[in-house]
């Protein structure tokens, strides 16, 4: 390998070095992510997106390469199927740029600057703390205030509304599963950086997100992490009896029992709800597990009636009318991925499950190498639980599958001598 001098040897690196530029860039583009909702900057959409392309424009300018992993492609195609879906059904892109392209192009930013451990850290670093700041600081100021950076939870023909009063919501998201997920993907970056760190900050920090999310009072959410931090603290030990494994299933299974039981008992008195015992264990009224699984079910049978037409390319936004006329009521899929599936057709759909798998299956190929990403591993299979149960198209997601690329990408030995170069 021919060692290459650095030519700038000498010259003292300034904190707005060029160099910095795509770092600043995504630092920007997270802090308007989490913190700025668009009611109260109309430019935010602009640039979440004009911020990721004047990233890789860098990049090819003096750089002279973008790397492109497998996921990142995959969930360009989808992006772009989005685009064409939604000219074939006569809906606005918008929406598609908002929810597809800006999170496809950041991902393809971010996993193409990290090249080392100290990227990934840092990226991680700028993750947590625009989430943290976002779903931590200003959802517990907006809960003990009652004042919203949202104005549209001011509204009340918004049908969310009525939730802040009751629930946890972070800066940007009016919804606490939505907000939930924002928190409990932090949670786990978190977890992370605390024990790389060793630092009480991160100690306090990871305490406070905890706190948040049961206060968002999102059941998927809490279920979601509680399986996940029993599942990290099962797989932490170096071997694993069977009598561990029954433990941290019970001991789950008791922890769910009692938090579900909690809340649900505390909905009741705050809405002056009367509530047999028998009741508790049960999900809340039309978000419960028998009424989305009857949603997934639905999804699923439109689409299997679908002339091909709609197989290929969805319903566009029109899929809730085709899904209230099946069911009788209004409904959602409440579900990630099936809402791609009738939204934007079977294609799509494939595409997107298929860069969750390959990202999971990279995960697992590093867990063999190295055990300290497991916390992100889990913070993954929290994200997915959540995501199955809720309608999201979010940068939550897109972090963990980020994740997964960089940490394959940098424990390749073909990357350690492209990037010495």
């Amino acid at each position: 390998m021919v060692k290459i001098h650095n030519l700038n040897h000498g010259k003292r690196k300034t904190p707005f070095s060029s160099g910095n530029l795509p770092w600043l860039i995504v630092f920007a583009w997270f802090l308007i992510y989490y913190n700025v909702p668009v009611s109260m900057f109309w430019g935010r959409p602009y640039l979440l997106l004009g911020l990721p392309l004047v990233g890789l424009y860098y990049s090819l300018l003096f750089k002279k390469r973008v790397r492109i992993n497998s996921t990142a492609i995959l969930m360009f195609a989808v992006s772009l199927l989005a685009l064409i879906t939604s000219l074939v059904n006569g809906d606005s892109i918008s929406d598609v740029i908002n929810e597809w392209v800006s999170l496809t192009l950041i991902l393809i930013l971010i996993t193409s600057m990290c090249d080392s451990k100290h990227d990934l850290r840092k990226l991680l670093f700028i993750v947590f703390w625009t989430g943290f700041i976002g779903g931590g600081v200003i959802g517990i100021w907006q809960r003990l205030t009652g004042n919203y950076l949202n104005a549209m939870l001011y509204d009340p023909s918004f049908s969310d509304s009525w939730g802040k009063d009751l629930y946890l919501l972070t800066a940007t998201r009016s919804n606490s599963n939505w907000a939930a997920l924002q928190l409990i993907s932090t949670l786990f970056v978190g977890i992370y950086l605390r024990n790389q760190r060793k630092n009480k900050v991160y100690d306090i920090a990871v305490i406070i997100l905890a706190l948040c999310v049961v206060f968002t009072l999102s059941r998927t959410t809490i279920v979601a992490g509680i399986i996940s931090i029993m599942l990290l603290l099962l797989i932490s030990k170096k071997s694993i009896r069977p009598y561990d494994i029954i433990k941290v299933v019970v001991i789950s299974l008791m922890l769910i029992a009692i938090v579900v039981s909690v809340i649900n008992i505390f909905e009741a008195q705050i809405n002056a709800v009367l509530m047999d015992f028998n009741n508790t264990l049960e999900l809340k009224g039309d978000e419960n597990f028998s009424r989305r699984y009857s949603q997934w079910i639905t999804s699923i049978t439109a689409m299997l009636d679908s002339n091909l037409g709609n197989v290929f390319f969805g319903y566009g936004t029109d899929y809730k009318y085709e899904l209230g006329v099946r069911a009788g009521f209004n409904m959602t899929t409440h579900n990630s991925f099936f809402e791609v599936l009738i939204k934007y057709g079977i294609i799509s759909f494939v595409l997107n499950i298929l860069a969750y798998f390959i990202a999971i299956k990279k995960y697992l190929k590093i867990r063999v190498m190295d055990r300290d990403f497991d916390p992100l591993l889990c913070g993954y299979l929290a994200v997915a639980i959540c995501q199955m149960m809720i309608s999201l198209n979010s940068i939550d997601s897109y972090i963990f599958i980020a994740i997964g690329s960089i940490l394959f990408k940098i424990s390749s030995p073909r990357t350690e001598i492209i990037t010495s170069r």
